[in-house]
Order: structure tokens, then C-alpha cells, then sequence
């Protein structure tokens, strides 16, 4: 039995991270504040510590295989966008979580942690990894749904830039 139990999850499990993919350009819907989820750390994150849009939102468990997989194009993503990486732990353990983005020396700049799954039913999560990019004004304009890869990276990095181009565009 515990057999199959472990051939159903892998199975699963790809078909979240790879065959489920595909990515949203969103009619505007607002994106819960970071607040709606609590730190990992002990203290509260501050207004100052805590990124202003626009960023990216990726949900993520240390025990998502797909997860870790994708760390090195959200480091890419980091690098080329320039912009802040919010990660949000869901359904995991505050010392797991803690364990992995130490080990895998995770990219994010802020980490909440979901422990009961309010992402669910917040952000419309159908499976992990997945990941929302909010423009300055906090709505969703880009959802990417499974693990970023070298083959799709392009579609985030081409949203990502057009948003920060536009931010720049409405400063001026």
C-alpha cells in the first residue's frame, strides 16, 4: 500500500509542477496584501523591511519537489528583473521552511508563511509552485501556474519588464 501511496503522489505531482502549466495575463483583480499572511519571523514585519509592489509572489513547501527545482529561474528572474520576491510557505512547518531556505539559500526577500492554506482560497492556488506578479497599485496582472523552467522563464521576464517599464513611464 505504501507503495502505490507513493506512485499516486509522484504522479500527482508532475502533473502539477509540469503538465498543468500555463500562465494568465489576469483582468485586473486585486492581489490580499502581504499583511494577510503571517512572518516567519518572531517580530513583525515592518512597513520598512517589507517589499512595495510591484513584486513577485511565489507560494512554495520545502516539501514541493517541483519548488526547489525552480529556485535557480527565480534567482534568474531576481537578477534580470531587479525587483522583490515574495515568498509564501504553504501548509509547511515554520522549522522546515526555515531548513530549506537556508539550504537552498532561497532568493526570497520576505518569506509568510500559510500554514492553514489562506493562499487557497486568496489567491485561487490549484497547486504549487505558482506565482503572481502585482503591479505598484497591488492588483495581479501576470499568474504563472507550475514550476518556472528555462523554457518558459521568457514569458515572466518579458511580463515583468513591460510592468517595470510602465511603472517608470507613470513616475515620470
Amino acid at each position: 500500500m505504501a507503495k502505490w501511496a507513493g506512485l499516486i503522489f509522484l504522479v500527482l505531482a508532475c502533473g502539477i509542477s509540469s503538465g498543468a502549466f500555463y500562465a494568465d495575463k489576469q483582468m485586473q483583480q486585486s492581489a490580499p496584501g502581504v499583511d494577510a499572511f503571517p512572518s516567519l519571523e518572531e517580530l513583525p514585519v515592518t512597513g520598512e523591511t517589507r517589499p512595495r509592489p510591484p513584486y513577485l509572489i511565489n507560494i512554495f513547501a520545502s516539501w514541493c519537489v517541483p519548488c526547489l527545482a525552480e529556485l535557480p529561474y527565480l534567482r534568474e528572474w531576481q537578477n534580470q528583473t531587479g525587483l522583490p520576491l515574495i515568498g509564501v510557505a504553504w501548509r509547511d512547518k515554520p522549522s522546515a521552511v526555515a531548513d530549506w531556505l537556508e539550504k537552498h539559500e532561497a532568493p526570497f526577500d520576505t518569506v509568510y508563511e500559510d500554514t492553514d492554506g489562506n493562499a487557497l482560497s486568496a489567491l485561487s492556488l490549484e497547486g504549487l509552485p505558482m506565482s503572481y506578479l502585482i503591479d505598484a497599485e497591488g492588483e495581479i496582472v501576470f499568474t504563472h501556474r507550475g514550476v518556472l523552467t528555462e523554457e518558459n522563464l521568457p514569458e515572466l521576464l518579458k511580463e515583468s519588464k513591460t510592468l517595470v517599464e510602465s511603472n517608470e513611464a507613470s513616475e515620470q
